[in-house]
């Protein structure tokens, strides 16, 4: 009997071994992706993002992607839609050189990735994407009357349009779509001179964190 539980004991302390051992070479790869997958995410232009991709090809694998998603969990739980949405649209041309590879992603991408890295830039995003992120935090978001414009209206559109692909369910695109809604009818109001001092973009409850779902070049 003590010979078998010794024998259990045993074989339970070499598995937890090996289990320490995985989780530490997983900390090693990770933290060897880190500079490789930081540098990635802050290019700004499409070609210089396609030959880095070239000359760093780990960035193709799982864990790379793992690394990322994990990153922008986190970016959306705390609110912020800026790296959110920044970090979707780049790893979206990393999944698109994996499954198509390199050379056909850049031709089929190399546009519209670029567009949306130029757009995302832009002041109009950049202001959608906070209030998106305080809507996602909070619950609502406040614009000032002033803010209330088209290129607003057009810039929360292209988001959703964006993200509609990440959407965890049917709940969640019905809630995008009721944010843009509220965002035009809040515009025809200011035509009309209708606005109040101050509005909130709906809604009853922030968008759900999109799920892992993802986005094709």
């Amino acid at each position: 009997m003590l010979t078998i539980l010794w024998w259990i004991l045993g074989s339970l302390g070499l598995l937890i071994l090996l289990f320490l051992l995985w989780l530490g070479y997983r900390a090693l790869k990770f933290r060897r992706l880190q500079p490789i997958i930081f540098e990635y995410l802050a290019l700004q232009d499409a070609e210089e993002a396609s030959e880095y991709i070239r000359e760093h090809p780990q960035l193709l694998a799982a864990g790379a992607e793992e690394f990322i998603q994990m990153l922008l969990s986190r970016a959306w739980a705390r609110g912020d839609a800026r790296i959110f949405v920044s970090g979707t649209i780049r790893l979206s041309l990393l999944v698109g050189c994996r499954e198509y590879g390199l050379e056909t992603a850049r031709q089929m991408a190399a546009d519209s990735f670029q567009d949306w890295l130029d757009a995302a830039a832009s002041p109009s995003w950049q202001r959608a994407l906070d209030l998106l992120g305080t809507l996602v935090t909070e619950g609502k978001a406040r614009i000032p009357p002033e803010e209330a414009n088209e290129e607003l209206v057009e810039a929360m559109e292209q988001i959703m349009e964006l993200l509609r692909p990440l959407a965890a369910d049917e709940e969640t695109i019905a809630l995008q779509d009721e944010i843009v809604r509220s965002m035009r009818q809040m515009l025809q109001q200011k035509a009309e001179g209708n606005l109040p001092p101050a509005s909130d973009t709906p809604a009853a409850s922030s968008p759900s964190a999109p799920a892992r779902k993802r986005k094709r070049t």
